[in-house]
């Protein structure tokens, strides 16, 4: 989903030890000229349960908030900016969570080395791989002419159900 921001508010978050940082920027002739701003903030995670962020100001135009956050998955945050009660500016950021650790492929080799011992396998290294890659399997089996002779076969039942006609009353 591509955010929807326009140029005069940006959010931007991430998640720290725990915790959910974000901040709201808010461009400087907008926050000069505007008296009596609100800024409200809502973080949205993947199961839709909404939680409002508490911003504080550091600057004008520059609020940041942290809430804490355990949920996995992307965070949608929704920032807008009010002056009594009418909407100036709306912004719409997608934060995207880095996978949990048990989904990434990593080096695990003393878990896939017990793995290889127990089912009576080994653990290839890299080179390994052009090894047996250059291995040609050591037997074959024609299927041509067991095919053919399958084929010859349903030919000929084919012809008799055609021609006999086993079902078939005589009169």
């Amino acid at each position: 989903m591509r955010d929807r921001s326009s140029a005069s508010l940006i959010v931007t978050g991430k998640v720290v030890d725990g915790a959910l940082e974000v901040s709201v920027d808010i461009d400087e002739a907008r926050a000069r000229n505007a008296h009596d701003l609100d800024v409200e903030l809502y973080a949205v995670d993947t199961t839709l349960v909404r939680q409002k962020v508490e911003l504080e100001t550091t600057g004008p135009g520059t609020f940041r908030g942290r809430i804490p956050w355990s949920a996995d998955g992307n965070i949608v945050l929704n920032a807008r900016v009010l002056q009594r009660s009418q909407v100036l500016a709306s912004a719409t950021h997608i934060l995207d969570r880095p996978i949990a650790r048990e989904y990434t492929l990593g080096d695990d080799d003393d878990t896939l080395t017990a793995i290889a011992q127990l089912s009576g396998g080994e653990v290839l290294q890299a080179g390994d791989v052009a090894r047996l890659s250059s291995i040609s399997a050591t037997r074959r089996v024609a299927a041509a002419p067991f095919l053919v002779g399958l084929a010859f076969l349903l030919f000929l039942i084919d012809l008799y159900i055609k021609r006999v006609r086993p079902t078939a009353k005589e009169k």
